[in-house]
């Protein structure tokens, strides 16, 4: 692999993990959360 384009793979790849995380795992808390306190 060019070792200029490293850092971006790296980006890449712990931006899609972050993003997953947060719409799988956080987003639903949330609204969980939100809904028990009845404010959704």
């Amino acid at each position: 692999m060019v070792p200029m384009l490293i850092p971006v793979a790296t980006s890449i790849v712990f931006g899609l993990a972050a993003s997953t995380l947060l719409v799988l795992v956080v987003l639903p808390a949330a609204y969980v959360l939100l809904d028990d306190l009845g404010w959704v």
